[in-house]
């Protein structure tokens, strides 16, 4: 009888600390909303704090925008690039005097495997769970391939892409050296983009820069048909 009793002493404790917590919790959570809202990426992207929480793949771009944000140039979310009938989504691109740099975000977790010669990479949990994905560094060359359709003005060596990875996986075997190709984790995207933009002659102008800027910002601005046309049409390839 005593243990039951120190047991119910036990969960009325938690209780009480539950609910002297909850208003405190629901503050913060209120501040946070409150802050969110307010963030450059919020007033461009429109997306919820609750589907920030949610998304991991949100999430990771949103880490990944704040990283991009301090440097000098200007960023563009969610482009969605046509695409024969239909569009590719690319998830970042930063626009910078010295190039375009195009971002694939991978918010994943485990250990990443992958070449640049292979079409799926593999990802391998804790629990040895193995998860298949597409090769994003073919996914990111469609996505510049069909960027760069929609100007042609620019070079195709104008572009970098840049995979993603977050820093709470492990990348193996990533023996990727090209000049205008990265896959890092995110806690590199910082010195790695310094490095670049450090070491490139710069190819436009301000002028030039804000024109691409205007000119892709409406596939950014897409309305909710674009988007679930676009959702559809990845389920019907899988």
């Amino acid at each position: 009888m005593t243990i039951i009793k120190n047991k119910k002493d036990v969960n009325t404790i938690q209780y009480i600390m539950l609910f002297a917590l909850l208003p405190m919790l629901l503050f913060f959570l209120k501040v946070t909303q409150i802050y969110f809202q307010s963030t450059e990426y919020r007033n461009i992207t429109k997306i919820s704090i609750l589907k920030l929480i949610q998304d991991k793949g949100v999430y990771g771009e949103y880490l990944t925008y704040n990283i991009l944000r301090k440097m000098n140039g200007e960023i563009l979310t969610n482009l969605y690039i046509p695409k024969n009938n239909t569009t590719t989504e690319i998830d970042l691109v930063f626009i910078n005097k010295t190039g375009m740099y195009v971002i694939e975000s991978k918010n994943y977790s485990g250990k990443i495997y992958g070449s640049k010669e292979n079409k799926y990479w593999m990802q391998i949990l804790d629990n040895n769970k193995r998860n298949r994905f597409y090769s994003p560094i073919i996914q990111n060359k469609t996505h510049i391939k069909y960027l760069n359709k929609v100007l042609p003005d620019l070079s195709k060596e104008d572009f970098y892409s840049i995979i993603v990875f977050s820093e709470r996986c492990k990348l193996r075997n990533m023996d990727i050296q090209e000049e205008n190709l990265k896959v890092i984790k995110r806690d590199k995207l910082k010195y790695t983009m310094n490095k670049i933009l450090k070491s490139k002659n710069e190819i436009y102008t301000d002028s030039e820069v804000e024109s691409i800027y205007n000119k892709l910002e409406n596939y950014s601005n897409v309305d909710e048909v674009v988007k679930e046309n676009h959702i559809k049409n990845i389920n019907s390839n899988y």
